[in-house]
C-alpha cells in the first residue's frame, strides 16, 4: 500500500499515514476513501 506512504496532492502535499495520528486527519482519509469508492472526485 504505497499510497499510504506517498506525498498527494489530494492531502495538500502530506501522505495519508501522516494524518492517521489524529482523529481529524483519520477521518480526513476516511472520507476521500468513501468518495473514490463510488467515484466522486476527491
Amino acid at each position: 500500500m504505497n499510497w499510504l506512504n506517498n506525498p498527494n496532492h489530494v492531502f495538500e502535499g502530506q501522505a495519508p499515514i501522516t494524518l492517521a495520528d489524529t482523529e481529524s486527519g483519520t477521518e480526513w482519509v476516511e472520507q476521500v476513501l468513501g468518495r473514490m469508492m463510488y467515484g466522486i472526485d476527491a
